[in-house]
């Protein structure tokens, strides 16, 4: 994980002062705001299950196995990990009710808190381990190791000997705080940023009472910088004043409060930041006659030659990268079309309306945004998705409902993509050769069935021995666990995937021939891309939709302009809602930096890749109720899995895992196989405040949206490709 720089040797701690001449290049910000959910601590006799993200919780590792109306968490790993929360001096124990499910003769039980063990100690239950004094303030890990062969089920968990309940209240004026209660706030910082504070003591205050405030930057010690209790001399002194400067990267604010007794009240807590100068908006000077967005269906990064994928895949998509720009980290927003579409189309990420009809009105679509500039308008779709009974067929003068109605052609195999072509050439040709022409274009490909043609099945399973086909309805009897597949299943349906991929790349270099015959080179912007990707086993699972893993989020993006954009691999981290504003840049709209995305064109022209350490990735399967949520900044990733009742944790099906909070560390786990959550760290801390702030401030109203009303024969469409049982 990234590591902040070490703590500054002395923190400036003076009396509050107006502000000075410096004030005209800063702006004043308050601490408590609606962008910034603190983490609020106390003490807790109660372990709460899956997907709590408050200190006292069961983390990872355990299975909900529902009996007679109660509900046990069974552990399903050798280390199934709680959490607990130290504010007080209090000596505490683990009590832990349940019973051993499976277990060898003399099975035992260890506890790990804070990476040392409290000894081994014979299983039974009800259990209870003495945990160490010397705690760290805060949250604290508990790894249970277990016997091998041991399985145990708990009903409850708790700690007995803690603190009475302390309460935290924050406004914009004030954090008013009393008894044994952590407020933490993490934070990344410009250099020159200042936290401004005023401490007013509680009245009648208790002789055991007192308040501190803490600082902690990534990988160092914290440090106080501020203490009050009671005595003369802090009565005689009153309200304190303090200004620190918090330097650089990533630190957290910890307002502590302990014993029991009447609030203190910090007074307006700012942060007085910098004015980071803006970066000027890059002016095209030319648009292209044709812009064309096209995607892909379920075509995931990691199949693709030029982004590390097998040879022979994808020869078209690697030539137009070769002589484009290509986007090397780019996301999707969600792991699932209709949520992915939306995005691309609105700027915005849904957090939980991802299977909600678009409704008339409200911002522009990108397809209103580009009529608007005098653009023809049209939607080239084989995903039923991108329609008018899903309303995202908003500001296209043409859509191409002959597509999705075609289905598969009469050979057999799925030939959405020659539909689609064809029918996107015959309307380029009804127009006329001087009007601009925006273009959004979805094939079907390689989306379940994976079913080529038959010269390329054959090419890519050649030495496979298996016959197993890629229908829709196999791939959901495997997810569902009524088929098992064997190696060389898997090994057939990879292969029947990436058949699927170079058939749709074939065809696109097709089309780039028969554009090329209507539009000069330089007049054609095509841009390369998908919606999500999809589960081809790397954890346990099939299709997509369940999961945030990088199987499914990490697409492809290249822009392809000859002529015009020099070539060139961007490490840029991008998504969806930063095409979006490239696009609406490419229109002369300058409002083209906005907190959920920003124009692309600075990087894309300059070919320089423009990293922000700061800047924070997220992603939503909205569609799923209840909803699965990630924050990534850098290599780390962190998701949140509440979804709804005692279904939390991802997958579905054989793919499925139960935690309710997942970090990934993608320097030293690319596959995503050790989950991080629990571990002390700062990172981890500061995303979890950011993905819950995200979805705190979602904007959209889901009660006042509808469904769309779908008729049999879309029913029999969305079954196809195994968006319904």
């Amino acid at each position: 994980m990234r590591r902040g720089d070490t703590l500054v040797a002395s923190l400036l701690i003076v009396l509050f002062t107006a502000c000075d001449n410096d004030s005209a290049r800063t702006v004043v910000e308050p601490l408590v705001s609606s962008g910034r959910r603190p983490d609020i601590l106390i003490e807790s006799r109660q372990v709460a299950p899956p997907p709590a993200v408050d200190g006292n919780r069961f983390v990872s590792g355990w299975w909900p196995w529902k009996r007679e109306g109660e509900v046990l968490l069974v552990s399903v790993t050798p280390s199934p990990r709680l959490e607990g929360v130290r504010i007080s001096d209090l000596s505490r124990r683990l009590v832990i009710d349940g019973e051993i499910l499976k277990s060898p003769s003399n099975a035992w039980i260890e506890a790990v808190v804070g990476g040392r063990s409290t000894g081994r100690t014979a299983l039974a239950f009800p259990l209870e381990i003495e945990l160490p004094t010397d705690l760290p303030l805060g949250r604290f890990l508990i790894e249970l190791e277990l016997s091998a062969d041991t399985q145990i089920a708990v009903r409850t968990a708790g700690f007995r000997h803690v603190a009475p309940g302390g309460k935290v209240e924050a406004d914009d004026s004030s954090i008013v705080q009393s008894g044994y209660s952590l407020a933490d706030y993490v934070l990344m910082t410009d250099s020159g940023t200042m936290f401004e504070t005023s401490f007013e003591p509680p009245a009648g205050a208790h002789p055991q009472q007192r308040f501190e405030l803490w600082i902690e930057r990534q990988g160092s010690d914290p440090t106080k910088i501020f203490g009050w209790r009671p005595g003369f001399w802090n009565r005689l002194r009153g309200t304190r004043s303090l200004r620190v400067d918090l330097g650089e990267g990533l630190v957290r604010l910890r307002f502590a409060s302990f014993g029991d007794g009447p609030s203190g009240r910090w007074q307006r807590p700012t942060l007085v930041q910098p004015i980071a100068l803006p970066v000027p908006a890059t002016q095209v000077s030319r648009r292209p006659k044709l812009v064309l967005v096209y995607v892909m269906d379920a075509l995931r990064a990691d199949h693709l030659g030029h982004l590390g994928g097998p040879p022979g895949v994808s020869p078209t998509l690697d030539r137009l990268a070769e002589g484009g720009v290509t986007l090397l980290n780019h996301y999707s927003v969600a792991p699932n079309t209709f949520p992915s579409i939306k995005s691309l189309f609105l700027g915005r990420t849904p957090r939980y309306d991802g299977g909600w009809k678009l409704q008339p009105g409200g911002e522009l679509t990108l397809a209103e945004s580009f009529r608007q500039s005098g653009y023809r308008t049209g939607l080239f779709s084989g995903n039923g998705l991108a329609s008018a009974l899903y309303g995202t067929d908003r500001g296209f003068d043409h859509v191409a409902d002959e597509v999705v109605a075609h289905g598969f052609g009469a050979s057999g195999y799925s030939d959405n993509a020659e539909q689609v072509h064809r029918a996107m050439l015959d309307w380029l040709d009804a127009l006329s050769p001087e009007e601009p022409v925006f273009i959004y274009a979805q094939t079907l490909h390689p989306h379940n069935p994976y079913a080529p043609p038959p010269s390329l099945e054959q090419l890519f399973t050649a030495g496979i021995e298996s016959n197993i086909s890629g229908s829709t309805a196999i791939l959901r009897d495997i997810k569902q666990g009524r088929l098992e597949a064997t190696d060389e299943d898997r090994a057939r349906l990879r292969a029947l995937y990436a058949a699927s991929v170079r058939y749709n790349d074939d065809l696109i270099a097709e089309l780039l021939r028969e554009l090329e015959a209507r539009y000069e080179p330089d007049e054609t912007l095509f841009i390369a891309t998908s919606d999500h990707g999809d589960e081809l086993f790397e954890h346990g699972g099939v299709l997509h939709g369940y999961t945030l893993y990088e199987e499914q989020i990490h697409i492809p993006a290249v822009f392809w302009w000859p002529n015009r954009l020099s070539p060139c691999r961007l490490d840029t981290p991008s998504d969806h809602l930063d095409i979006h504003y490239t696009l609406r840049a490419l229109l002369g709209d300058s409002d083209t930096e906005t907190w959920n995305g920003r124009s692309l064109w600075p990087e894309i022209e300059s070919c320089t890749s423009l990293v922000d350490p700061g800047h924070v990735r997220f992603v939503a399967a909205s569609s799923i109720k209840g909803g699965i949520f990630l924050a990534r900044s850098g290599n780390l990733k962190y998701i949140w899995a509440p979804r709804g009742g005692t279904q939390w944790g991802q997958g579905e099906g054989t793919g499925r895992t139960r935690d309710g909070e997942y970090v990934f560390d993608l320097a030293s786990d690319p596959r995503e196989q050790v989950n991080l959550a629990g571990q002390p760290d700062i990172e981890i801390d500061w995303l979890r405040s950011q993905v819950l702030s995200w979805i705190d401030n979602d904007p959209t109203k889901v009660e006042d949206q509808e469904e769309a009303v779908i008729d049999e024969k879309e029913r029999d469409r969305l079954k196809a490709l195994g968006y319904l049982d």
